[in-house]
């Protein structure tokens, strides 16, 4: 559920930097301005939530790629190699 907050608030914050950019008022969602204060009840700083959604999120897509190279690595070797490395072996391909 964390992980949901913080990308639908990230989402929110990403149409109001669009918004900027295009030389438009900034305007943010009240379920973005609710959930931030939500998330920020625990004394926190909505500052110090964001950083902590930003830095959740990085994590995440390091992660998510990480898994992706890991599968490419795989994908990418022999029948052989796998079977080596299922039995506990260290040939290579």
């Amino acid at each position: 559920m964390y992980f949901v907050a913080n990308t639908a608030l990230m989402a929110s914050l990403n149409q109001g930097a669009a918004a900027r950019n295009k030389g438009e008022r900034l305007l943010y969602r009240p379920e973005a301005v609710a959930l931030l204060d939500d998330l920020s009840a625990n004394s926190k700083s909505a500052s110090s939530v964001l950083d902590e959604s930003l830095l959740s999120l990085r994590r995440e897509k390091e992660r998510q790629e990480m898994e992706e190279r890991i599968s490419r690595y795989d994908d990418e070797r022999s029948e052989e190699a796998r079977r080596g490395k299922a039995l506990g072996g260290f040939r290579n391909a």
